[in-house]
């Protein structure tokens, strides 16, 4: 999993890393501006952003600069999975005094807002009291991504299934050259030109099963998820 977290202050990204469970083999990023922030997002597509909007003082204007990029429709800055935004404008009582965050924020389709817990880093206070209900949706994003990279990774790992599959058609057509085919042969000698027809063909039909099999597969994944 890469997760890239943009703050003005590095006590908060320490922060992010630690509040939240993260796999062991997570790639973390960091940014501390706008431009750093770019210039991560051209050369990386990353699977979850945690992000300021303040990067500048508690000016909101370089972070929906991010923002724009992430989700530049060009795709010049990569292609990238859930953002969050963790900031002090995601406050229901400030989003309400203003309008204007609240309109820009709106035209992002961001995965969720999240204002940030304090204290912030480096004073020890106990993760799950400090967590607000907001932070449970990112954890949950979280699981989610890295239970999605773990299937990923058992399919490319697992290149035999296939070798099965071929091994499986291989014993079939072989029973059926050694058995079915004389045993229809003897029994019925007018059938066995249909005979040999199927024999032979037996290889191409198990493959069209297989694979219909398995487009019932997928397809029956991507309904459940």
């Amino acid at each position: 999993m890469k997760v890239l977290i943009i703050d003005d202050n590095q006590s908060n990204i320490d922060n992010r890393i630690e509040l939240f469970d993260f796999p062991k083999n997570t790639q973390f990023f960091s940014a501390l501006n706008r431009d750093e922030a770019t210039d991560i997002l051209k050369e990386n597509n990353f699977d979850l952003i945690l992000m300021d909007l303040a990067l500048v003082k508690n000016n909101p204007d370089p972070g929906f600069n991010v923002l724009e990029a992430i989700y530049d429709k060009k795709n010049r800055f990569g292609k990238h999975g859930s953002v969050f935004v963790i900031s002090r404008f995601a406050d229901p009582d400030v989003l309400s005094k203003n309008n204007n965050i609240k309109s820009r924020l709106s035209k992002f389709p961001i995965s969720g807002l999240a204002e940030p817990v304090e204290p912030i880093s480096n004073i020890p206070y106990d993760t799950d009291k400090a967590r607000p209900e907001s932070y449970d949706l990112i954890q949950a994003h979280i699981d989610l991504i890295n239970g999605t990279i773990e299937r990923n990774c058992r399919s490319n790992h697992f290149p035999y299934v296939d070798t099965v599959k071929f091994l499986f058609i291989c014993v079939i057509w072989y029973f059926c050259i050694k058995y079915i085919s004389p045993f229809i042969s003897n029994k019925y000698p007018e059938l066995e030109p249909l005979s040999n027809i199927f024999v032979s063909s037996m290889p191409a039909i198990l493959l069209i099963f297989i694979m219909f099999f398995s487009l019932i597969k997928s397809f029956a994944k991507a309904v459940k998820v």
